[in-house]
């Protein structure tokens, strides 16, 4: 069961504008590619939208954690953002899935702190049917593809070459770059958000 819960509404174009925010921190300038493992393993601070706050990567037995999936939680003492060993180890081979995976965890734990603290006594995982924007996961897999798809890769001539380069997969990277295509083609977008916009159209020329 994957963890999933509730949290507030954010504008598809404030995340990618925080998950881009997020990898200018944290990915060596000019990388092509994020070295996802090596980022978080080495980093032991992350901005949050909460504020500065110590972080670790924790790669845990297999049978701890059976799904292959990541959480994200606060301890008391930082940010944890735990990972059984096979799905670090398919992330370490380049597994697009994986790293999307524990990217997403990344994105929980960047967007959703306050949330993780009101949490912090409860017991793991917690699953909530909450579909769309308000959705924890679907927020952490918006940061985690936006996070990993460098600004070039948005200009390379189809889906697969942008997949290949950033690392994930070609489902992920479709279903991102379409999102973000009618994220900005919106009518209601008010002045904040059509700079953010503005800013996606100008990494997203000549693609495709």
């Amino acid at each position: 069961m994957r963890e999933d819960f509730r949290v507030a509404t954010l504008d598809s174009l404030e995340i990618w504008e925080i998950a881009k925010a997020q990898r200018g921190r944290l990915v060596r300038k000019n990388a092509d590619r994020v070295d996802l493992l090596g980022c978080l393993e080495t980093t032991k601070e992350i901005w949050t939208l909460s504020g500065r706050k110590p972080f670790r990567f924790v790669t845990v037995a297999d049978e701890e954690m059976p799904a292959q999936f990541c959480w994200a939680h606060y301890d008391g003492t930082g940010v944890i953002v735990k990972a059984p060993q096979i799905l670090r180890h398919r992330a370490l081979i380049g597994d697009g899935d994986a790293r999307f995976v524990i990217a997403r965890g990344l994105g929980t734990a960047t967007l959703h702190l306050e949330a993780l603290l009101e949490r912090s006594g409860q017991s793991r995982p917690l699953f909530e049917k909450v579909v769309g924007a308000c959705s924890s996961q679907w927020q952490g897999g918006l940061f985690a593809t936006g996070f990993l798809v460098d600004d070039t890769a948005w200009r390379l001539p189809s889906f697969e070459a942008i997949s290949i380069q950033a690392g994930i997969g070609v489902i992920r990277a479709k279903t991102f770059l379409t999102h973000m295509d009618w994220a900005v083609s919106r009518s209601d977008l008010d002045s904040r958000l059509r700079a953010i916009a503005d800013k996606v159209r100008q990494a997203a020329v000549c693609r495709r």
